[in-house]
């Protein structure tokens, strides 16, 4: 089952490397009757017709392509609880500059003793077909409490797909409404009955989103409240919903930082215990056994600079948990956690004047204070600041516990000062950025299952749970889709909780199942996993998170930076979808909930857990053998991994068990054996080593507790525990042999022995 690069992926490459090019269209704005036309001229002829004068309060707009036409009513809002159509206009402007269109009103309210500005601009770029609404609707004293578009006309309104959240859903799809302050994501992209896709975005996070369908016309109503001034995407073409999302994901304009440039590759293993006190035995087998430029997460209050020297030895981040949300005060857990620091004037309020209370009963800090206290501050008793951890532990990694699972909305001071949704955004941002900027370049993660913070972010430790059941939204079906990757991929590099405690619920042929399942998935999303080391978990089963281990780290590797492309159905089939990257990589997987198995050169992926991955220099699978049972296969220019519930001949080789292969020099072979069996493995050396042979075998040890031990005839072993005791022991081992271009040699039987390194005579010797 060794496949290479076909010509066509490499086609494809090529094609996707031109099509990422930078390229523009011409802008212009014109006046027609009593209409603004601000026209996008490129592959595609927009149309965007505005109000020549009043502004969009009501008024509708239209944006038309290939001969279709959508037409909205306008935006509506909502100040101070007073709906913007019973506003007087005072004063008004209507303007065009640099090929934008400028609308300013001076509104007012019998109810209201300051006059309303109101702004809209609305623009377009030459690099890409997003039409940009940016509104500012602000007074003294004044809160924007809701803002939305209103009803869509036109013909085939109907919707066929809707995108969203971390799932694809096939029409008909029923009308519905996300409930307010749901944690969707910012951006909903459908696809109509006309031929046309529409994609809408807010650069703020929305508190709702309702759609309704009637014959004639339709309702898709992105609302936002509380952030001045917003941006509101619009992105309308002919060339379907793959188009509207690079056009929306290239109107972002973000480039990945330096510190997300460290992350392709590396999986994150999450430990609740330091390194030194509890896991060295672990770690010493986790890094024996060949895992390597991770990322570890000390979830801990205060992680240890002895941790951090060991993690010099695996090239890995050092990540430790922090927090600037949980202020614990004298009365939150009887004063157990209570900053030396706290004080009233330092909390979060809720409307009424009552102190904002989160995780343990604790008050909330004020976002204002994120920074200073990042460097001068103590949240609670033993607690480090990002400073401190700085400069005890060399840090170069942050993990920021519950800030990004925290829907970002309005708040109060003690003295009962509003603040903005946006603030709480852009000082969580401040807060990031110093801890990257303070860990020199430093990745920064943070959790939950939305993509809000997705900019300020590095990474985030996410979960695929943002689906139709979560809103009640009623379509003809759905499936998990990487909306979140696909947009933001190019800077924001997320992984996956890979959960232990669901995972020891299984047994046998489930356990396997359901292992292969989440790796699936994640191969569909683009990302590598979360590996759970926390308290309540059996540490003892170190199989499974060394095969998830192998089975992301070097996929996640040759992804880079690269974004999705595009993402097709094989025969419209949502559930087979086919991943393209902008460097030509593909990604098949085999989501169907039937037994339809789909086979795809030659490999035959089985439902719900098959997929194949071509790339440059790469190919990973997991797919059917001839014996009804799934195997996986990893070919990287890091390391070969195989994987197998009884003898499969891979081409490069015949194994049962899993077993990782690093060739570190061109006549040296390291075996890694992830899941002991008693049965020959042959590796075929032309084919691992890549060159012919002769090949003459120099000598085989075996590594065992760290020591090497020459592998010919009896041996015996004196070393220190993997868990702290001593054993004494002797073992038989069979000598390993050559045959022809196969290596064959028989696992040890030794249960500490799990690395096997093999010298042959080196090329030319």
């Amino acid at each position: 089952m060794a496949h290479q690069m076909s010509a066509y992926s490499m086609v494809v490459a090529a094609m996707l490397i031109a099509a990422s090019a930078g390229w523009g269209a011409e802008v212009t704005v014109s006046r027609q009757a009593d209409n603004l036309l601000l026209r996008w001229r490129g592959d595609e002829n927009i149309q965007v017709t505005l109000p020549a004068t009043g502004g969009l309060w009501g008024q509708a707009f239209s944006i038309a392509v290939a001969d279709q036409q959508l037409t909205f009513d306008g935006f509506n809002a909502v100040v101070n609880g007073k709906p913007l159509g019973e506003f007087a206009v005072v004063e008004q402007d209507s303007h065009t500059e640099n090929n934008r269109v400028i609308y300013e009103q001076t509104l007012k309210h019998p109810d209201l003793a300051q006059p309303t500005s109101a702004r809209i601009v609305v623009s377009m770029e030459p690099e890409d077909k997003a039409v940009r609404f940016e509104i500012a609707l602000q007074g003294p004293g004044q809160h924007l409490d809701d803002l939305g578009v209103g009803r869509c006309h036109g013909e085939g309104l109907a919707a066929e797909r809707l995108y969203f959240g971390t799932c694809v859903i096939n029409g008909p799809i029923k009308s519905f409404s996300t409930g307010p302050r749901r944690s969707t994501n910012r951006y909903w992209t459908w696809e109509l009955a006309n031929g046309l896709s529409l994609m809408q975005g807010t650069d703020m996070p929305p508190h709702q989103y309702v759609y309704e369908a009637d014959d004639r016309s339709a309702l898709f109503n992105l609302r936002t409240y509380s952030s001045v001034p917003i941006t509101y995407r619009f992105v309308v073409t002919a060339k379907g919903g793959q188009e509207a999302f690079r056009q929306y994901s290239r109107s972002l304009g973000h480039q990945p930082t330096e510190a997300v440039k460290k992350l392709p590759g590396r999986c994150m293993f999450v430990a609740w215990y330091p390194i030194k006190d509890h896991l060295e035995w672990w770690y010493r087998e986790l890094v024996g056994r060949g895992a390597r430029h991770f990322i570890w997460l000390s979830y801990t209050n205060r992680p240890s600079d002895i941790d951090r020297r060991i993690l010099d030895t695996s090239d890995s981040l050092y990540a430790p948990y922090t927090n600037y949300i949980d202020y614990f005060d004298p009365v939150a857990e009887g004063g157990r956690r209570c900053s030396p620091d706290w004080a009233a004037e330092n909390c979060v309020y809720n409307a009424d004047g009552s102190l904002q209370r989160g995780y343990h009963g604790s008050t909330r800090l004020l976002p204002n204070l994120y920074t200073k206290w990042g460097t001068e501050g103590h949240m609670w008793k033993d607690f480090y600041n990002l400073r401190e951890h700085v400069d005890i532990m060399r840090v170069n990694a942050w993990y920021f516990d519950v800030h990004a699972c925290l829907y970002p909305g309005p708040y109060y001071d003690h003295e009962g000062n509003y603040y903005t949704q946006r603030e709480w955004w852009q000082h969580t941002a401040d807060l990031f950025a110093l801890a990257r900027k303070l860990g020199g370049d430093a990745p920064v993660f943070s959790e939950c299952g939305n993509e809000r913070y997705a900019e300020a972010m590095d990474g985030g430790a996410f979960n695929q749970t943002n689906n139709m059941m979560n809103y009640g939204i009623d379509g003809a079906d759905y499936e998990q889709y990487p909306n979140l990757d696909q947009v933001h991929r190019r800077w924001h590099l997320p992984v996956s909780a890979y959960n232990h405690v669901e995972w020891e619920r299984f047994r046998g042929e489930e356990r396997r199942t359901y292992f292969q399942e989440r790796a699936q998935l994640n191969v569909l999303f683009g990302r590598p996993e979360l590996i759970s080391c926390y308290w309540d978990n059996d540490l003892s089963d170190m199989v499974s998170r060394l095969k998830a281990y192998y089975i992301h780290s070097a996929f996640h590797k040759m992804l880079g930076n690269n974004g999705i492309h595009e993402i097709d159905f094989f025969e419209d089939d949502i559930h087979r979808p086919i991943v393209h990257y902008d460097h030509g990589a593909q990604v098949w997987v085999n989501r169907r909930r039937d037994d339809l198995v789909w086979e795809v050169d030659g490999l035959k992926l089985s439902p719900m857990t098959g997929y194949l991955v071509r790339g440059p220099a790469f190919e990973q699978y997991c797919a059917l053998a001839d014996g009804g049972y799934n195997v996986e296969y990893v070919r990287s220019p890091d390391y070969w991994f195989f994987a197998a519930p009884q003898i499969h001949d891979f081409g490069a080789a015949k194994v049962n068990g899993a077993y990782a292969v690093r060739v570190p020099q061109p006549d040296k072979i390291v075996v890694y054996q992830i899941r002991k069996t008693k049965d020959v493995i042959s590796l075929h050396l032309p084919t691992i080593l890549g060159r012919p042979g002769p090949y003459q075998l120099e000598e085989i040890y075996n590594v065992v507790a760290g020591r090497r031990v020459a592998r010919s005839g009896r041996y015996q072993v004196f070393t220190e525990g993997d868990r702290g005791g001593e054993y004494t022991n002797a073992y038989e081992v069979r000598p390993s042999r050559i045959e022809g271009d196969w290596l064959i040699f028989e696992p040890a039987q030794d249960p500490h022995c799990w690395r096997y390194e093999i010298a042959l005579q080196a090329p030319g010797g």
